[in-house]
């Protein structure tokens, strides 16, 4: 719940607020949910506005670069709106190992842009400490916001096209992808591509999980997960890649050369069950962000002790696999 009011008296925003909570199925085959709850209103002669999950906009996007203004940044191409799609390259470029994070594809998963504050809180404002762990051994591609045009334009899972951008990765149908896959090849040219995560929200599944293609991603999210009990390594999904799953991020980036490559989902309800269950806050999705970043650090800190000994492998994916599962892809 948002209160003008309390904006105006105390410069507060967005608080979770209601009782007895519950989502259930209408009484028409299951076609249709309900939700009902009890709230009661922190004023009388108030304003206020209800969300079902604490909205992020452009504005707020906008905001968040500000709050960084020396961070080198670039566009990748203007959208459809006239929006910029930013790109932030953060480190050393000359670090050996380069990682790409991603939000904000599905305009109407808030939750991925308060995972990517987190990102950009620990690469860009960290302790030093944590900016030395992340810079050691990785370059960083942050792009905040891939779909300006459908957050800025209310778009639950498109662009003002009315294209599903993570559905097209791999082609030149949607400007936004078009952009970014120009720019990751550049990233892959430079050399060593070694971890991509495409950040967005869940509406159905508790937690914050990975889906990978196959088990490819297993060590990266075992390395975010030693950093936060947030991440459900147990519930991450491993998908095998059907030739219709070719224009999904995670597996486009790995096609590119990534090394590790996954979707990072968090959910727009709650914990998962190892964690609590409790409705995933502000904070939690913060933590989570942190926890990529240094799960990157650490991930890229073993695989560099490795290719000491060991020679990497020509390739980690191999060609799309037919089969008639259903896959979770976001």
């Amino acid at each position: 719940l948002w209160s003008r009011r309390r904006h105006r008296e105390s410069g507060a925003g967005w608080v979770r607020e209601g009782s007895d909570i519950a989502y259930y199925p209408c009484q028409d085959g299951g076609r249709r949910h309900r939700v009902s709850f009890d709230m009661c209103f922190p004023f009388d002669e108030d304003e206020v506005f209800l969300s079902h999950a604490a909205p992020f906009t452009y504005s707020d996007f906008l905001t968040d670069l500000s709050r960084w203004p020396e961070a080198p940044r670039r566009s990748l191409l203007p959208s459809r709106g006239g929006r910029d799609v930013v790109a932030l390259t953060i480190g050393d470029p000359a670090a050996p190992l380069s990682a790409c994070i991603v939000a904000r594809a599905h305009p109407g998963e808030t939750h991925a842009s308060w995972v990517m504050r987190g990102v950009m809180e620990v690469l860009l404002g960290g302790s030093e400490k944590e900016r030395e762990t992340c810079f050691r051994h990785v370059r960083w591609f942050v792009v905040p916001m891939l779909n300006p045009d459908g957050v800025a334009n209310g778009r639950t899972r498109t662009n003002l096209d009315g294209i599903d951008l993570n559905r097209h990765h791999h082609d030149d149908t949607a400007p936004e992808t078009r952009g970014l896959r120009a720019a990751l090849q550049e990233e892959v040219r430079n050399g060593h591509p070694f971890a991509f995560v495409d950040i967005h929200s869940h509406s159905r599944r508790r937690g914050v999980f990975a889906i990978a293609n196959g088990v490819d991603g297993d060590p990266l999210v075992s390395c975010m997960a030693a950093r936060s009990a947030l991440i459900d390594e147990a519930g991450t999904s491993r998908c095998d890649v059907r030739p219709q799953d070719e224009g999904v991020g995670r597996v486009a980036a790995a096609r590119l050369g990534y090394q590790y490559s996954v979707t990072l989902e968090s959910s727009l309800c709650a914990r998962h069950a190892a964690a609590g269950s409790q409705h995933l806050s502000l904070t939690d999705l913060l933590e989570a962000g942190r926890a990529v970043c240094l799960g990157v650090a650490d991930l890229a800190e073993v695989e560099l002790r490795r290719r000491n000994t060991v020679p990497p492998a020509d390739s980690i994916l191999g060609p799309p696999v037919e089969t008639g599962r259903d896959t979770p892809i976001s």
